[in-house]
C-alpha cells in the first residue's frame, strides 16, 4: 500500500478488504503515520421514494437554493478543517 498525500491506494485485500485497487482519501484527525487495515463504512442510499422531487421553485428558485447549501456546506467543512488542525 503506498500513500500520497491525503490519498492512499493499494491492495485492499492485503488490508483484509475485499476489493483491489481501492483509493481512499481523507483528513487525518492528527499528525503521524499508521499502518492498518482500512475500515470503510456506508451508509445505505436513502430509497427515492423518501425524496421529495418535487421543485419548491422556480429553475433560478432552486439554483439559489443549491447554491446556499453548497456554501452552507463549504463553510462547515472549513470550520471543522481548522478545528481539526487546532486539536492536533
Amino acid at each position: 500500500m503506498t500513500t500520497t498525500g491525503s490519498t492512499t491506494t493499494g491492495d485492499a485485500r492485503a488490508a483484509g478488504g475485499g476489493q483491489a485497487g481501492v483509493a481512499l482519501s481523507g483528513r487525518g484527525a492528527a499528525p503521524g503515520v499508521a499502518v492498518a487495515p482500512a475500515v470503510v463504512l456506508a451508509v445505505a442510499p436513502t430509497p427515492a421514494a423518501e425524496v421529495d422531487t418535487e421543485p419548491q421553485g422556480s429553475p433560478g428558485e432552486e439554483l439559489e437554493r443549491a447554491e446556499q447549501a453548497l456554501d452552507a456546506t463549504e463553510q462547515s467543512l472549513l470550520e471543522l478543517s481548522e478545528k481539526v488542525a487546532e486539536d492536533a
